[in-house]
């Protein structure tokens, strides 16, 4: 018997997330900004289709982990892409609108 939980087994709900679809890559050499060769990948994204209306952008906590930057990095993009009109957000989520 489990003295925490009295005996009772304790059930772990895990929900399982879509692949997002858009996968950022950073350019070094290129001499532009982190937060400026996100936006301009989201931007590419949703002029060839591949991110449409409504389609969830990655969290940050996955870009950061997928790329090793900092989040404030992911947050001013996701933050100009709101400013152009390109991304709407909340707290923690943040998903593309129409160009």
């Amino acid at each position: 018997m489990n003295e925490t939980t009295g005996g009772r087994r304790r059930r772990r709900w895990c929900r399982a997330r879509a692949a997002p679809p858009i996968e950022f890559r950073l350019d070094a050499a290129s001499g532009m900004p982190t937060y400026l060769q996100l936006v301009h990948q989201v931007e590419h994204a949703l002029r060839l289709g591949y991110l449409k209306p409504g389609d969830q952008l990655p969290e940050v906590r996955d870009v950061v982990a997928a790329l090793a930057i900092n989040p404030n990095t992911v947050l001013k993009a996701y933050k100009e892409l709101e400013t152009k009109g390109l991304a709407a957000g909340r707290a923690r989520a943040h998903s593309s609108r129409p160009p």
